[in-house]
């Protein structure tokens, strides 16, 4: 067994931040999460639901082209990110530990 580590960049929240999380059952957030084409990340190896953070997965990028379509489409996700959960995303660099 081993522990593998990724990043992402996330427009998104902490579930801990989350206003109206959209499942009764936390551990079921994981396939709400997935049925919105989002991504969850983990903070450390075999972390709760509780502790993700959860959002919209933004595509790396150089600098040089970070233009007015890729800041549509970050706006364009951060608005729907509170539509679904009444809470305003922030971009965010994420690890995730699995």
């Amino acid at each position: 067994m081993g522990i593998d580590i990724s990043g992402n960049m996330v427009v998104g929240a902490p579930v801990e931040k989350i206003k109206k999380l959209p499942c009764e059952d936390i551990y079921e957030l994981g396939d709400w999460v997935d049925d919105n084409d989002m991504i969850s990340t983990s903070p450390w190896f075999d972390c709760g639901p509780e502790n993700w953070t959860i959002g919209f997965e933004i595509k790396d990028v150089p600098v040089d082209k970070m233009d007015d379509k890729w800041m549509t489409d970050i706006k364009a996700k951060a608005a729907k990110f509170e539509a679904l959960t009444g809470t305003k995303a922030k971009l965010m660099g994420m690890a995730s530990v699995w």
